[in-house]
């Protein structure tokens, strides 16, 4: 099990404490009192409030979901207002409707989502139970190597046929050399006639190159482990691995980066005398990596909706917001008229289902996010998960989508945690970096959707591939 040192949960801690009174300090000096975007100071103030009353619960609590969730927080509160400083005046949403009148409501949704972010962790997450990891150098359960490594043969095949004879699939796809494209984060897929065959394909062949973009380095990385190989060749296969993501991006680039998490933390968990040069490398070229996308996309004229004439600055804030909920987002949400509620709620969990439109044929249903843009004058934002929660239930009711996802987050790294050095370890964790994306840089529907159409399947593999239980030896 991979944990954050003490000392080390103290320096994020520090750092986290010392920018947030940064932020506070540059916004009492160079934001006007009267002006309306003054009530962001309560955002980084808020922050700060709940790291001192939760300092002792996240110096004991230091998992790698648990800092997820509050990196997320960090990025949302904290950097995002500090980074929004110099064009303060200048809406981050790129929307037809005036936002800054909800940012008082919309940041007291925010700090109450984190406050109960940081409760529910306190108060749940040394109640899961967690196995002695003593002698957990074995894994729980046997598998059926023939069968796992069959499968993995049919998935590849079939999605390599279909790569091949399906000329509409190759365009939704594009590689990461491909980042100065103007259409690089545009959605270039064709949308293919509900029910007819070419949909279903196109369908399959997305999930399977989901669940492949897991199954398959995890499953090589866990053959090597499994027979004794621990050379240094293992560390450059593994690095392999993780860029050849990056060579096959869908429009939701997001999901190599997911896959990445999940692949590297297994990696670490299976070769732990790799951690800390895995960490460094994995560390500096993602900042590099971030910097040099940022860098690049900035330089594209016509690259998108963002703004590029307002500087560098401005043009990442604008980023950000957009990826991590930022308050923007948030107060967006209370443009929307009342009456879509159960509509949609019930088009959102309809829409996560697998073969939706083949299934449910004939459904006219729009899910939230259709009307998020609509009475926003918006294009392709999602809907907070915390937006959600207001918007259908109410201020007092607003977090229970959080609290749902933190609660399933920390279940299923739990769970994770009691697989080590098992295959199982990888549809678990990914689970639970599924959940806590959620909060903070998912929607709810979102979510939902990666978790059946991705999460169920590699959970499904996983359990018709084992053989018979065991006991370990202690």
């Amino acid at each position: 099990m991979i944990k954050i040192k003490a000392t080390q949960g103290n320096m994020l801690a520090l750092t986290e404490m010392i920018t947030a009174i940064i932020t506070i300090f540059l916004y009492l000096l160079f934001v006007d009192f009267s002006s309306e975007r003054f009530v962001l100071i309560v955002l980084p103030f808020g922050f700060l409030i709940i790291l001192l009353l939760f300092y002792n619960s996240q110096i004991r609590n230091r998992s790698f979901i648990c800092m997820i969730l509050r990196v997320l927080a960090f990025l949302r509160m904290v950097i995002l207002p500090l980074l929004w400083i110099k064009n303060i005046d200048m809406q981050l949403m790129v929307s037809g409707v005036r936002l800054s009148d909800h940012y008082g409501i919309a940041s007291l949704l925010m700090i109450y989502e984190y406050l109960c972010v940081e409760s529910v962790i306190l108060l749940t997450y040394n109640h899961i139970p967690l196995q002695n990891q003593e002698n957990m150098n074995e894994p729980n359960t046997q598998y059926n190597n023939i069968f796992y490594r069959l499968l993995i043969i049919i998935l590849l095949g079939f999605a390599v046929a279909l790569y091949l004879v399906i000329p509409e699939i190759r365009l939704s796809y594009k590689s990461i050399f491909s980042i100065r494209m103007v259409e690089f984060t545009q959605d270039t897929s064709v949308e293919f006639t509900g029910g007819t065959i070419k949909r279903i394909l196109g369908t399959l062949f997305a999930l399977d190159v989901q669940i492949l973009r897991i199954l398959l380095p995890s499953s090589m990385l866990y053959s090597m482990y499994r027979q004794g190989k621990h050379t240094r060749m293992v560390f450059y296969m593994f690095l392999l691995l993780c860029f050849g993501q990056f060579l096959f991006l869908s429009s939701t680039f997001a999901e190599a980066l997911v896959a990445d998490i999940v692949v590297g933390y297994f990696f670490l968990t299976l070769y732990p005398k790799y951690r800390k040069k895995s960490l460094i490398i994995l560390f500096t070229f993602s900042a590099g990596g971030a910097l040099l996308f940022f860098v690049l996309r900035f330089m594209v004229k016509g690259g998108g909706y963002l703004s590029r004439t307002n500087g560098f600055i401005y043009y990442i804030s604008q980023v950000t917001n957009a990826y991590f909920q930022g308050i923007d987002n948030v107060s967006a949400t209370f443009n929307i008229p009342s009456g879509y509620e159960i509509e949609g709620v019930v088009a959102s969990f309809i829409k996560a289902i697998p073969f939706n439109n083949t299934i449910f044929s004939g459904n006219n249903l729009q899910r939230l996010s259709v009307y998020y843009n609509l009475y926003n004058f918006s294009k392709g934002q999602i809907v907070p998960t915390i937006g959600v929660g207001y918007y259908c239930l109410g201020f007092f009711f607003a977090p229970v989508f959080s609290i749902a996802f933190v609660y399933l987050a920390l279940r299923y790294e739990r769970k994770a945690m009691n697989n080590l050095y098992d295959i199982k370890f990888v549809p678990y964790f990914f689970c639970s970096v599924v959940f806590a994306l959620g909060v903070g840089a998912k929607s709810p529907s979102i979510t939902l959707r990666w978790f059946l159409s991705w999460g169920v399947f590699l959970l499904l593999i996983t359990l018709f591939s084992e053989r018979r239980r065991r006991k370990v030896t202690p």
